[in-house]
């Protein structure tokens, strides 16, 4: 049967919406464990849901079974990980969070899926970039304007939550004076995702600047602005690993680039002007947004091991390990449940404070605790198969050295975090992110044959 005409061009539109709106908390909250809700014991339906869903349909009528054939070695670890999660489902304490987070992992799969082997081919990458980077400068906007007024801006209905600085549970600091500072949320659960939002969308702007920078004044004057205020937005999450993680993958890209001037390669000399001008708006407004923030800055640098995010993490950390202790060598084989580890803590020490039954704060051990090691090692393989594959793929230097530093921040990022895991907007953007780094390594780089000539190839 031939596609209709008009869905192509619905297809684009759907896509660069759900590139826009994929970071908002815009949702439906169908279910809670309990009267106190938390985001990893409740079910919801999330705008984004409904784009995604919408989206497959769309790819499966234009071309059927469009991932059929087409998964690379490595793309078969996600299988084990997948059967190790229903595997889990038989020592789940909580059956319905452990089906819905099933549910989630098949739901990010798929895009994962998707992105690699179809909408690669399909959209074009620059617009690509654009609406996810737009997007992206609105929660940083709206991030900044909750850090100036230190409480929500009261954007209900696109999912920002109430908040203020002396609420419980809301993410602060004590500056110099002992006074708390509201840490920049936009419309996502925590600062912390925030910040990774906003790294990932200065990743992907400096290709995008690399790729349309035109010299123009308004054009600098557009590229600029938007770096500086995805930039501050990131700063105001004070999210230290996060923006510590991707200053130091920063920093090694700028080495790599020197070394490579320094021997006088020859795509250096194709791109110098464009990227001395991505290097100055990046430095200077860096040094002012420090230089404005210093105190807070520093406040918020320090780290103690009497600090309480860092008892708390090594805490669950520790908890996630005890979760084998009473497995064949005390080693956690099959898991307590997937999305399952604050029910299982819950009976493993009941004495705690009801806040502090959380997700452990280190993905991987969070897996080995929730489906088992054999998942986890899969998954862990899935990731190193990914990175290996970038490695070894030709294509643009400095291109593919930013994509392997990507990944490698992303990688160290969820040894301090759980929220690629656990949360939506999370998952999205580790499912993404990993696509985009996988989706030009393997076999998948190879274009469509004419039998898929019906869609267009950018």
């Amino acid at each position: 049967m031939k596609t209709s005409s008009w869905l192509p061009s619905l297809e684009q539109g759907v896509w660069y919406v759900f590139l826009g709106l994929c970071t908002w908390q815009t949702r439906w909250i169908f279910w809670t464990h309990d009267l106190q809700f938390s985001e990893w014991n409740s079910m919801a339906l999330y705008v984004s849901d409904v784009l995604l869903l919408a989206l497959f349909t769309i790819a499966c009528i234009r071309l059927r079974a469009w991932f059929v054939g087409r998964l690379d070695a490595w793309d078969w670890s996600l299988g084990v990980v997948l059967a190790m999660s229903l595997g889990s489902l038989i020592y789940a304490q909580e059956l319905p969070i452990a089906l819905y987070s099933i549910a989630r992992l098949i739901e990010g799969v798929l895009l994962y899926l998707y992105l690699r082997h179809y909408a690669w081919y399909v959209f074009r990458a620059d617009a690509s970039a654009l609406a996810f980077v737009v997007g992206a400068l609105v929660q940083a906007s709206l991030g900044i304007a909750q850090f100036v007024l230190q409480h929500d801006v009261g954007l209900r209905w696109l999912g920002e939550t109430l908040l203020n600085p002396d609420m419980r549970g809301v993410a602060v600091f004590y500056d110099l004076s002992k006074v708390k500072v509201l840490r920049a949320y936009g419309t996502l659960p925590h600062p912390n995702i925030l910040a990774a939002v906003l790294m990932v969308a200065l990743w992907v702007w400096s290709w995008f600047w690399m790729r349309h920078d035109d010299e123009s004044p308004l054009t600098m004057g557009i590229y600029s602005a938007t770096m500086g205020i995805i930039t501050l937005g990131l700063v105001v999450t004070f999210s230290r690993t996060i923006i510590a993680m991707h200053v130091t993958a920063l920093m090694v890209t700028l080495g790599y680039v020197a070394y490579q001037a320094y021997r006088g390669a020859s795509w250096w000399r194709t791109i110098r002007a464009r990227f001395l001008r991505l290097f100055a708006a990046l430095t200077i407004s860096s040094a002012i947004i420090c230089l404005a923030l210093s105190s807070l800055i520093v406040a918020r640098i320090s780290i103690s091991s009497s600090d309480e995010a860092v008892r708390y993490r090594v805490q669950y950390n520790i908890d996630a390990l005890a979760s084998g202790s009473r497995a064949l060598l005390n080693i956690n084989w099959f898991g307590v449940g997937i999305g399952n580890f604050p029910m299982w803590l819950f009976h493993y020490n009941p004495g705690l404070p009801r806040y502090m039954y959380q997700p452990a704060h280190n993905v991987y051990l969070l897996m080995y605790s929730e489906i088992g090691i054999i998942g986890v090692v899969a998954f862990i393989a899935w990731m190193a198969y990914c990175i290996r594959e970038r490695m070894r793929k030709r294509g643009e230097p400095l291109v593919r050295f930013a994509l392997i530093m990507l990944a490698l921040s992303m990688s160290a990022i969820v040894l301090f975090d759980h929220f690629t895991w656990t949360l939506q907007q999370g998952r999205l953007l580790w499912w993404g992110v990993w696509a985009l780094i996988a989706g030009i390594a393997g076999r998948a780089s190879v274009p469509y044959n004419k039998r898929h000539a019906n869609i267009s190839h950018h």
